[in-house]
């Protein structure tokens, strides 16, 4: 039995800024541990080379999509907003 190979592709970091409409820069402090704006729930980045590091693009898109969710607005607030 042959084992199968899942292939995940890859985005490079500018390509991930360019898709996410989200700064190079802000994108470098959101993934630091070490900054007040960390969020452990951004995508882990991938070293492709020495200066190189991409992102696994399944992941930034459940991480997207996530986003998506925690800014939805509850169904009984839409039928709020959309009487006034």
């Amino acid at each position: 039995m042959m084992n199968a190979t899942v292939i995940r592709p890859i985005i490079r970091a500018k390509d991930f800024c360019k898709m996410t409409g989200i700064p190079d820069s802000t994108r470098a402090v959101w993934e630091n541990p070490k900054s007040k704006y960390y969020d452990q729930t951004f995508p882990k980045k991938v070293r492709l080379g020495p200066r190189t590091v991409g992102y696994f693009l399944d992941e930034v898109v459940a991480w997207l999509e996530s986003r998506q969710e925690m800014n939805a607005v509850p169904e009984g607030q839409k039928a709020k907003e959309e009487s006034k």
